[in-house]
């Protein structure tokens, strides 16, 4: 029997919520029980179960003999058990957390075997300020959010948290195979559904569906599973772990990303910077061409008008671009294989529509706030993405790109901070911080 003990100061707020659904019949069924503790109940008539925060500033904390009282009867009732407290400073609930916790509640939860061990667990529901801290230690309590937000208590977050650990015990869930494809379960959200009837409003069913062809249903919704996942929560996809077929089934899925590397429409000088060009280094051509080809970018264009430096860079790559170059570092070979020395903006952007048939979305990069362009933070692809057009990452060289530049350009990537004041970094180093926070596959621990 799995048992759960809700401490709350409404109790009624679950009343309903038990009596519905699956939850209630896991309950008819033996495989579950759910029992409340109300708070009130742990303090005589007419005292208060809280008391102001310590400290300056308003606010009311649940009192922690109370807290503790109710923790203590509900030992008493059903046993020792894990203690959890909802509050909005805990670990946020996943997908991933749901998993490991039932595996430790349930026997064998992902197997869709019968037999559930005896656990029990206390879910305290905070309210107001929240609960005495000193609860929270004294009981070596584990603490969760739903969410980075504030509600006024936590009997929601406990439902949510019951909803999505519940659908682990073993016969919850009729059919075992809805949890095994869950949204997030993997590394992939679920394929969109469909049902009847065939058109609805001028849409039609994906033809494929109703083709009978269990195959090519199957390759159907792992596709737009993948491409859906890709779009829409690339934050998550890139935090999971998947096997180098997928990497490259990712990387077939992003839009097409370039890096355009500005020596012109620059800002020169220390003091009061003004527009012009600069000098194109070699190693800054390296070291991006190397981070490029890392990051899965198609084409590195370097933007200078002068004829000068135009001559330099042919000469590099006059031995980067032959069999001479992939004989002495095939590795190198290849980064300087995407590399592109245009005169101007424009003619890379000619470029790019040459290689993909529209115009790049332009997202420049700055040191310094822009105001008057749309700010993107590094986990807000699906912004960008969803215009399905290519990309045109933008760097300055000097002091920075010119506002002229950056107002034209679509989108600006937040800068980069770490946690002091100085943020003077070398262009091919922010390029490679930027291309790994945006592009990049963060693999998780084992």
């Amino acid at each position: 029997m799995f048992t759960i003990t809700i401490i709350t100061v409404f109790p009624e707020l679950f009343e309903n919520w038990c009596k519905t659904s699956l939850i209630a019949r896991a309950q008819e069924a033996g495989q579950l029980k759910i029992n409340c503790i109300r708070l009130a109940d742990h303090v005589a008539p007419k005292q208060r179960i809280d008391t102001p925060a310590c400290g300056p500033g308003a606010g009311m904390v649940l009192k922690a003999p109370v807290v503790a009282a109710a923790i203590e009867e509900a030992f008493a009732r059903y046993g020792s058990g894990e203690v959890v407290f909802f509050t909005p400073s805990g670990t946020l609930l996943t997908q991933r957390l749901c998993q490991e916790m039932a595996t430790t509640y349930f026997s064998e939860p992902l197997s869709g075997a019968p037999g559930v061990g005896d656990h029990h667990i206390i879910l305290v529901c905070g309210r107001y300020e929240g609960v005495d801290d000193r609860v929270i230690q004294r009981y070596s309590g584990r603490k969760i959010s739903i969410g980075n937000y504030v509600l006024m208590g936590g009997d929601l977050p406990a439902q949510v948290f019951l909803e999505a650990i519940l659908r682990y015990l073993p016969g919850v869930v009729g059919d075992s195979r809805s949890v095994f494809h869950d949204s997030f379960s993997g590394p992939l959200v679920d394929f969109p559904a469909y049902g009847q009837p065939n058109e609805w409003e001028g849409m039609a069913v994906p033809p494929v569906l109703l083709s009978g062809d269990h195959a090519k249903i199957e390759k159907w919704r792992n596709d737009a599973a993948l491409t859906q996942t890709v779009k829409e929560h690339f934050s998550w996809l890139r935090t999971s772990e998947i096997s180098s077929e997928m990497r490259r089934s990712v990387a077939e899925k992003i839009p097409a990303h370039y890096v355009v590397l500005m020596h012109d429409q620059v800002l020169i000088g220390r003091k009061e910077a003004l527009p012009g060009t600069t000098s194109v280094t070699t190693i800054d051509v390296h070291d991006i061409a190397r981070s490029s080809a890392t990051y899965g970018i198609k084409k590195f264009y370097v933007v200078t008008p002068l004829h000068d430096q135009q001559e330099l860079l042919r000469v590099f790559f006059q031995f980067w671009h032959t069999d001479q170059g992939r004989n002495y570092n095939e590795n190198r070979y290849d980064a300087m294989s995407c590399v592109k020395v245009v005169s101007s903006l424009a003619e890379a952007e000619a470029d790019i529509m040459s290689l993909s048939g529209q115009i790049p979305l332009k997202i420049a990069t700055s040191a310094r706030p822009v105001d008057g362009v749309q700010s993107l933070a590094f986990d807000d692809q699906a912004i960008a993405w969803q215009t399905a057009r290519p990309v045109a990452l933008m760097f300055g060289t000097g002091q920075g790109m010119t506002a002229e530049l950056l107002q034209a350009c679509d989108y600006v990537l937040t800068p980069i901070h770490g946690f002091t004041g100085y943020n003077h970094l070398s262009v091919r180093a922010a390029v490679a911080i930027i291309l790994d926070r945006w592009l990049g596959y963060f693999e998780p621990s084992k």
